[in-house]
């Protein structure tokens, strides 16, 4: 058979196995799964802003108490989780982490189910290992979700190996629960910032499980910390930023790091 274009004769073979070759090669060039999928999780990512932006108009027009950003948060956590569980984005190993193996850890993030999840296997894993050896967590944290923040301290509570915290950047909220439930030693670099807040969503406290987050959230600090009396209950609108000075002051830290003597 013979077909022309643009007015010279070329032969072309259309056997079935030319043909199916031609398909694959413009399957090849074709976008692929793996390109659809960065493209959903993009589109996942844009409608929950969306939904936050949406959310944060009516709240102010309307003047209702309600957390967006933790329900988009939530929202999102529960879809990075799914993504991990599922394979589609593989969860980093850690085992082999060089800092790791000195038994130093990082919680560099917002508190959610992921990072409290994978915070409280390197702890668990840390413990079994080490048979009572130190380890040294290093947070700088914005918060999060305090549900998790307490997993992480009753877990840092029931192991034989302490656990030193530190500050580092800022630690705030969950972080700051995370911090004072240390075990060990509980510091401060010098230029962190340490942010405890004294308020508690409304929609919280308007029901069973409010009142008693409420008062989980009151026990550790009278019991974890030395804070003024006026800061309780915990019901008002404030949120204070304190120096390391004024968490050593508050009993929040133990100890404010120094700058290492230089190697002689």
């Amino acid at each position: 058979m013979t077909i022309k274009a643009d007015a010279v004769d070329a032969p072309i073979n259309t056997t079935p196995e030319t043909i199916q070759m031609l398909k694959a090669d413009q399957g090849a060039h074709a976008p692929g799964p793996g390109f659809k999928k960065v493209l959903l999780q993009i589109a996942v990512i844009a409608s929950g802003a969306l939904i936050a932006i949406v959310i944060s108009l009516r709240i102010s027009r309307n003047s209702v108490d309600i957390d967006a950003t933790k329900i988009v948060n939530d929202a999102m956590d529960n879809w990075y989780d799914y993504q991990t569980n599922t394979g589609s984005i593989p969860d980093e190993p850690w085992q082999t982490d060089p800092l790791l193996m000195q038994r130093k850890l990082f919680l560099v993030s917002s508190i959610n189910a992921h990072s409290g999840k994978k915070l409280i296997e390197q702890l668990m894993y840390l413990d079994h290992q080490g048979n009572g050896e130190p380890i040294d967590l290093y947070i700088r944290s914005t918060g999060g979700l305090l549900d998790d923040a307490f997993a992480i301290y009753d877990t840092m509570q029931s192991m034989r190996s302490p656990v030193n915290t530190y500050a580092i950047g800022l630690c705030h909220s969950a972080g700051g629960i995370v911090l004072a439930g240390g075990t060990g030693r509980r510091y401060a670099f010098p230029n962190a910032i340490v942010g405890v807040h004294t308020n508690m969503p409304t929609q919280e406290i308007a029901n069973d499980f409010g009142t008693a987050r409420r008062k989980r959230f009151e026990n550790f600090w009278k019991s974890k910390a030395k804070l003024p009396d006026d800061w309780y209950p915990m019901t008002s609108n404030r949120e204070i930023a304190l120096t390391p000075a004024e968490a050593l002051k508050y009993g929040i830290i133990d100890e404010i790091v120094s700058r290492r003597p230089p190697e002689k």
